[in-house]
């Protein structure tokens, strides 16, 4: 994982991720909530929209930008397109190739000095809980109440074998890495660690970030501390390179921050010093979602300042936004950087 972490020290400071994609395209006319891909349909139906918001997220001063296959798998593009599974694979595929295309266009047309100021960008290649497949918003109740774990974790290799793919060319050299997000079930973190940790995912950095009901609890009522203490002792590979939260209330992130950081802290003073090296990842919400109305409301009306020096007082080394987390939010992240960078 040493190409990863040359990336991320390369420049002082924390290393900013973009924001929310669904939120984004759906400000931009698309209707998403006829399809369980959610954005990801727009890797069949207008890839060169995806380029575009790549695009928003770089000149908004993102490090980190994020492929559009949170919900998507070959088999959900084989049901909705009606796709052959080697067409749907080339479709998921696309979805890092696009972005891959995107970061050098913007990259070329930075200066000499614009580059010296940022990292070349790099790319997080989402994987969402399988719950997310399912229309209701189970993300935020994180219950399976009638699904196997065997089940998940097959849903989680299938996906991941498509993945891989895209670890396996030239885009692997680009510093980039998986992240596995809204995490919202102890037992579904558990599947994915143990996952990641076999032979054919071992060599693939990733993140795991959670969904979080409250300041001490995942989606599904299991303590976070408890949750985060049992992923790491199961970690046989040291490929998991950061723990964290995202689309949660801004407000709690800072408590949640600090049980991971302690977890973390302890987990690593009890291994001594063997190189193994976690940070921490925070990209909460800007509104909260009511899963009763099922929207999203600004109860704390914050603006993008507020909320920027919010996620940046979390001191975590990668931070950005999730939903309804736009552009301007993210470039207020990147001016609370640049102003830790340079006080």
């Amino acid at each position: 994982m040493d190409d990863w972490y040359q990336w991320l020290d390369a420049l002082d400071g924390a290393v900013v991720i973009d924001g929310g994609l669904g939120c984004l395209l759906e400000e931009r006319g698309n209707k998403l909530h006829d399809s369980r891909l959610w954005g990801g349909k727009l890797l069949v139906t207008d890839p060169t929209q995806l380029r575009q918001v790549a695009k928003q997220w770089l000149q908004a001063g993102a490090d980190i930008i994020t492929t559009a296959t949170y919900q998507a798998s070959t088999k959900q593009i084989q049901t909705e397109f009606g796709y052959s599974s080697e067409e749907a694979e080339r479709i998921m595929v696309l979805s890092g190739d696009l972005l891959d295309d995107e970061r050098k266009t913007f990259w070329d047309s930075l200066t000499s000095q614009q580059k010296q100021a940022r990292r070349y960008p790099a790319i997080a290649v989402s994987c969402g809980p399988y719950i997310a497949i399912l229309p209701e918003g189970n993300e935020y109740t994180g219950l399976y109440p009638t699904t196997s774990p065997n089940e998940i974790q097959s849903f989680h290799t299938e996906r991941l074998q498509t993945l891989r793919r895209l670890f396996e060319k030239d885009f692997a050299s680009q510093r980039n890495i998986l992240c596995f997000e809204t995490i919202g079930n102890g037992t579904e973190a558990s599947l994915i660690v143990q996952t990641m940790g076999t032979l054919a995912f071992c060599h693939i950095p990733y993140w795991i970030s959670f969904q979080c009901r409250d300041a001490e609890h995942i989606a599904n009522g299991d303590p976070l501390s408890l949750v985060v203490k049992t992923i790491l002792h199961q970690c046989e590979k040291a490929n998991l390179v950061a723990i964290g939260i995202n689309c949660v209330d801004v407000t709690n992130a800072m408590p949640l921050l600090n049980i991971i950081k302690t977890v973390v802290a302890d987990h690593m003073d009890s291994l001594g010093d063997n190189g193994w090296r976690i940070d921490t990842v925070c990209y909460p919400n800007h509104h909260a979602f009511s899963s009763t109305e099922m929207c999203w409301k600004d109860e704390k009306r914050l603006d993008s300042s507020q909320w920027a020096q919010l996620v940046s007082a979390t001191q975590s080394k990668l931070v950005g936004g999730c939903c309804t987390v736009g552009p301007d939010f993210i470039h207020a992240l990147h001016h609370e950087r640049m102003n830790a960078r340079n006080p």
